[in-house]
This record gives C-alpha cells, structure tokens and sequence, in this order.
C-alpha cells in the first residue's frame, strides 16, 4: 500500500512525497555522456566498473551516447 504525504504549496505547486521515492521519468538517477563517435570503440565494462566504483550506491545510471 503506497502512503503519499501532502505538503503545503509553494510557488503554486503541490509536492507529493511517496515513501518509495520518485524515479523520475527514466528511471536513472544520473547518465554518463559519451560521444556518439566512440560507440563501440569503448569497452563498456570498463566504464561501468570505473562509474561504480565512485558512484553512491542507491544510485542508477546509464550510458548516454550524444
């Protein structure tokens, strides 16, 4: 059973705050950009091992090519 908790507005919004968290829209906490150029030409698991080893755990990511 979800309990939502209702606080006062500010600024003329209304802020609902579910005990399980808002993932946003995604569902990732943060992304780590890397050129589209080097798809493929970077190894992945390398990258998630680095990102994991500085990143809090509770936290989900993903590799964003742009």
């Amino acid at each position: 059973m979800d309990r939502h908790i209702l606080l006062p507005m500010r600024g003329g919004k209304a802020f609902i705050i579910n005990r399980r968290g808002y993932g946003g829209v995604s569902g990732f906490d943060f992304w780590v950009s890397v050129p589209y150029a080097l798809m493929g030409k970077i190894d992945e698991t390398r990258l998630a091992a680095v990102v994991s080893t500085y990143k809090l755990a509770s936290k989900r990511w993903t590799i964003n090519y742009n």
